[in-house]
């Protein structure tokens, strides 16, 4: 993709979103090379390698290893980007990806259902103290639906 559209419309920063002091130098990367901060889509996720995660069968050791990733990742993305926002003076808009797990849940997804509660509440809380300053925090609940015939589709609520 990064070839099929010039390098001055489209690049990226490699980082990884639990390190605070990379998320900040992909921060600052982006102000430097654009001139600002407008978006920023909080996407990253993990998976655990293990199937069901009732509360009787959760792998603790899988657990913590996709909370920094959810969690903590996220809430750092979310802190540098609403303090260059902040700094900026932009109006900017800041994007998590949540799951309609954290408004419902089914019966082998403890995991994730704790997870996308906590970027939803982190979201509730940034949109209400961010406000103030222009900055619109949103999230983007996805769902994977039955439809006939057995066949998914997913959409985004």
């Amino acid at each position: 993709m990064e070839e099929s559209i010039s390098s001055h419309r489209c690049s990226y920063v490699q980082c990884d979103i639990v390190d605070e002091d990379q998320v900040k130098a992909m921060v600052d990367w982006t102000v430097n090379t654009y001139g600002g901060l407008d978006v920023i889509f909080c996407n990253a996720g993990k998976v655990t390698s293990t199937a069901a995660q009732t509360i009787l069968e959760l792998d603790l050791s899988e657990f913590d290893k996709v909370i920094p990733v959810h969690a903590r990742g996220t809430a750092i993305c979310v802190k540098q980007a609403a303090h260059k926002m902040t700094e900026l003076g932009s109006r900017g808009i800041i994007i998590c990806t949540s799951s309609v797990m954290a408004t419902t849940s089914r019966p082998s997804s403890t995991d994730c259902t704790m997870l996308k509660n906590a970027v939803l509440g982190l979201m509730r809380c940034a949109s209400q103290q961010l406000g103030v300053h222009g900055i619109r925090v949103n999230s983007r609940i996805w769902a994977r639906h039955r439809w006939r015939y057995g066949e998914f589709y997913w959409a985004v609520h």
